[in-house]
């Protein structure tokens, strides 16, 4: 093989490594815009319905848990946008911000795994494989 065939072959991959790199955040971006509008939801209707429930005098600590729930998943998701924004422009906090966030993501998914059988497990696994291709780029982040 000679010098420009080795070039383009590299050039190629290049490409294809950028092309990779580029979708998974993408989905990073959808997946956790998704879930952040979700929970944003779920806050706003803890709020409300608490509120309801304090006025009648009713019980409101399945209210408060999920609005706990569904702060700290608000929280998850807004690190890791902000994590691929960093790591989109080369920086190694991005990662760390992402790690973070996915950590707390797949802590409560562990957190309440039993009640919902494998969905959680499965997602947990996804999440973390995001995880592990990020770290794996690590290297390539100032």
């Amino acid at each position: 093989m000679s010098n420009s065939e080795e070039i383009l072959d590299q050039n190629k991959t290049r490409k294809e490594k950028q092309r990779t790199f580029q979708s998974f955040t993408m989905l990073s971006y959808i997946g956790n815009a998704v879930w952040g509008i979700l929970f944003l939801i779920l806050f706003i209707a803890c709020i409300i319905n608490g509120e309801g429930m304090l006025e009648a005098g009713e019980d409101t600590s399945r209210v408060t848990f999920y609005l706990i729930v569904s702060a700290l998943i608000l929280i998850a998701s807004i690190l890791c946008i902000i994590g691929v924004m960093r790591m989109k422009r080369g920086k190694k906090a991005g990662f760390y911000a992402y790690a973070i966030g996915n950590l707390i993501w797949i802590g409560l998914l562990f957190y309440d795994a039993e009640r919902y059988g494998l969905v959680f497990p499965v997602l947990a696994g996804i999440s973390a494989v995001f995880v592990i291709y990020y770290a794996l780029r690590l290297p390539k982040l100032n």
